[in-house]
Formats: structure tokens, C-alpha cells, sequence
């Protein structure tokens, strides 16, 4: 779990509001957006990565949902988080979030973590 924490937790201080604007902090959560990004990548035949979600997209739309402060302060969990997002058609504007939120629900299943789906 302690890995899961590692590739994802940054997604909850999104949720939580944790995230502060300093050039530091951006530095920090683009490296993990891309990080995420390259996790989530998967070779093709043709030797082109293809992934789930774009890093640096990823980054600018977590960046916006914090600058704009649309998240209400009683959600306090991925799943509430997404569900806001699709309830009020945000999904579309925010993508590479609602993905990368949907995947952490995903491989925070008990069924993935007991078959070992996602192990690395």
C-alpha cells in the first residue's frame, strides 16, 4: 500500500486542498504527473509510448482545480472527487484528472490487491 501512496497520494492532497503556489511545490507535482504518466505508459510495437493520461496536462488541470477552488471542503475522497467531476460535466474539461482519479479508485480495489494485479 505503501507503494500505492508513493505513485498516487499526490492526488489526494488535491483533494484535501494541501497543494500551496510556490514554484517548489510545481516542480514536485509535475514531476509526479509525469511520473504517473510514465507508470501508466505502455510500448507498442511501433516503439511509440502510449498512455492513459498526458503529465503535463495533467499537471496544468490539478493546478487549475486547486487555483479555482470548485472542489466543496466536504469532499474528502477520490471517489467523491470524481463524482463531482462528472456530476457537474467537469470530466471533460479536466480529463487526465478524472482518469487518473478513476484509475486510483481502481488499484485501491481489494480485488486487484489480493490477485496481485497491481504489484509494482
Amino acid at each position: 500500500m505503501n507503494d500505492f501512496h508513493e505513485k498516487f497520494g499526490f492526488l489526494f492532497e488535491i483533494v484535501k486542498d494541501r497543494v500551496t503556489d510556490d514554484e517548489t511545490n510545481d516542480i514536485a507535482l509535475r514531476t509526479q504527473c509525469l511520473n504517473l504518466q510514465t507508470l501508466l505508459s505502455s510500448q507498442t510495437e511501433c516503439a511509440t509510448a502510449s498512455s492513459d493520461i498526458d503529465g503535463l496536462a495533467l499537471f496544468d488541470e490539478l493546478k487549475t482545480l486547486h487555483n479555482i477552488s470548485i472542489i466543496p471542503e466536504e469532499i474528502d475522497s477520490f471517489l467523491e472527487l470524481l463524482r463531482f467531476l462528472h456530476v457537474n460535466c467537469l470530466h471533460e474539461v479536466f480529463p487526465n484528472a478524472s482518469v487518473a482519479l478513476l484509475l486510483c479508485l481502481l488499484f485501491q480495489s481489494p480485488l486487484l490487491q489480493v490477485s496481485g494485479v497491481f504489484q509494482n
